[in-house]
């Protein structure tokens, strides 16, 4: 968000801060029902870029529409499906064992994601 208060100010806006309300949940049972909450709160915020984002193409500002879409819709959408995805195994594996299993493969080298989403989808879609 620095970036957006600094493009702001850039075009000679005003920066009004306002109380941050903490979320309505601060603990969770499991990891699906934290990733859900984290999915949910992701959309929310995207849903405000876009209305944002609507407003720039309703006034043909084509400086703040490719500014959204270059620094943050796109890796939004990215990060959203990066989410719909661990939430959607998450709720496979289950709770106990198989969620630790997840954990354990997916965190522990992030940058392996691409390969174990494509080899867990295709042992689900064989299961199917």
């Amino acid at each position: 968000m620095e970036d957006l208060m600094t493009y702001q100010n850039l075009r000679g806006g005003e920066l009004i801060f306002q109380k941050i309300q903490k979320p309505p949940k601060a603990k969770w049972n499991s990891a699906l029902e934290a990733f859900e909450f984290l999915l949910d709160f992701e959309k929310e915020t995207h849903d405000e870029l876009l209305k944002v984002h609507k407003i720039a193409v309703d006034h043909n500002d084509f400086h703040l529409r490719d500014w959204l879409e270059t620094n943050f819709l796109c890796d939004m959408v990215k990060h959203l499906e990066e989410l719909g995805w661990i939430v959607t195994n998450l709720r496979r594996v289950g709770t106990g064992t198989g969620e630790f299993v997840f954990e354990e493969q997916y965190f522990k080298e992030p940058l392996k994601i691409h390969t174990m989403r494509n080899s867990m989808d295709t042992a689900y879609a064989q299961v199917q």
